[in-house]
């Protein structure tokens, strides 16, 4: 009998999230079995990294022939429509001093590095979609 566990899962930050489009916000099952996999490591108090790559591997698998796929499988699926999003953050203004000259930085745009682009005339505008939190 196979195991079948659900959680339901409540997004409180933007997640900034694609697929082979990366203009469109897209939440897959790949996406969040590489946080899992990636919050598992951090856990992991592991000094011995084969030890650790070896247990890493049984269960989320790895392209060694000897073990193959993950242990598990993923399916997501929202109970409400997930509409993504590519609007302005609200202005968080931070003042930012860098060679002795101090200027304004919005700091949410500031961590959305690289979901944005700089148009003349219009500021920040952006160029990826996302979920918003």
């Amino acid at each position: 009998m196979i195991d079948k566990i659900t959680f339901d899962i409540e997004t409180i930050t933007p997640m900034f999230l694609a697929g082979s489009n990366q203009s469109k916000a897209e939440l897959r099952a790949a996406s969040i079995k590489g946080l899992l996999r990636f919050w598992w490591r951090t856990l992991q108090a592991e000094p011995d990294l084969e030890n650790l790559r070896e247990k890493e591997s049984e269960i989320f698998g790895c392209s060694n022939k000897k073990v193959g796929g993950s242990s598990f499988s993923l399916r997501v699926w929202f109970e409400k429509p997930h509409i993504p999003m590519n609007e302005k953050f609200p202005k968080q203004i931070i003042q930012v001093t860098s060679k002795g000259k101090t200027f304004p930085v919005n700091i949410l745009e500031y961590l959305a590095y690289g979901t944005l682009e700089y148009k003349k005339g219009q500021g920040n505008v952006f160029v990826r979609e996302y979920f918003p939190g």
